[in-house]
This record gives structure tokens, C-alpha cells and sequence, in this order.
């Protein structure tokens, strides 16, 4: 399960190294924790791993439980689409969320909220979680 997560967590960071090459991307973006002017190892705290394990808890089990439900149960779409649209209300909460203070964080947040949502679906819980948390310490000590 480490080494999936560590290889899962390789395409998000990219994404994420490619959005901090240009200067409109915020600080807030590149380390995913906020608060930079403590050092990274004050930032990397077990508090850290309860709220990672806490917001997954949130976006991925609730909100796409609950969108699934609605779209597959009550509104009676197909499967794929139930996940799909659910997914998508996942990651728009998720950015959300994430009080993105200009369009590119706004994307940013987005398309890693569809992404924890797909690998929720295709993988499960614990593959999102630690993904998750390999991308927040790998972005507060190469990009922090």
C-alpha cells in the first residue's frame, strides 16, 4: 500500500510543480499547509495527519456517498455517471473548501479534489489518505 501511494502521489506533485512555475500561483498552493512562517518540521505535526485523515473522511466518504446515493438511488442515473457526478460535487467542495484566492489556485484545487475522488472510487480510503499525506509532506519540504 506505501509504494502504490508513493507512485499515486508522483502525478499530483508534478501537477502541482507545474502550476507553482508560474508567479500567480500562491504559497498556499505549493505547500498545501499554510502558516509559512513556521519551519516545515513545526508544520509537520501529528495534528497534521488527524485534519489529512479528517478532510478525506469528509470530501471523499461523505460527499461522495451522499452524492452517489442521490444520483444512483434517487435520481436513478446509471452507475458510472452517479460516480462521476459525484466526484465532481467531491472536488468542487474540496476546493471549496480551500478559500483559493485566485482562478489558478481554484484549478489547482479542483483538479486535485478530482483526482483524491478518483482514487477514492478506483481505490479506496486508505490509498487517498496516505496519498494525501505523502503530497502535503512532499510539498512542505521540496516546495515549503
Amino acid at each position: 500500500m506505501l509504494m502504490e501511494s508513493c507512485v499515486w502521489t508522483v502525478p499530483l506533485f508534478l501537477f502541482a510543480l507545474l502550476m507553482t512555475a508560474g508567479p500567480a500561483l500562491q504559497p498556499e498552493v505549493a505547500t498545501a499547509c499554510g502558516n509559512r512562517e513556521r519551519s516545515w518540521q513545526a508544520r509537520l505535526t501529528p495534528s497534521r495527519s488527524a485534519r489529512v485523515y479528517t478532510k478525506n473522511s469528509l470530501f471523499r466518504m461523505t460527499f461522495i456517498a451522499a452524492a452517489h446515493f442521490v444520483l444512483a438511488d434517487m435520481l436513478r442515473l446509471p452507475d458510472h455517471w452517479a460516480k462521476i457526478g459525484s466526484a465532481v460535487v467531491s472536488a468542487v467542495a474540496f476546493m471549496l473548501y480551500h478559500h483559493a484566492a485566485t482562478p489558478v489556485e481554484s484549478a489547482f484545487f479542483l483538479v486535485a479534489g478530482l483526482y483524491f475522488a478518483g482514487l477514492y472510487i478506483l481505490r479506496g480510503f486508505g490509498i487517498v489518505v496516505a496519498v494525501h499525506a505523502l503530497y502535503d509532506v512532499l510539498a512542505l519540504v521540496i516546495m515549503g
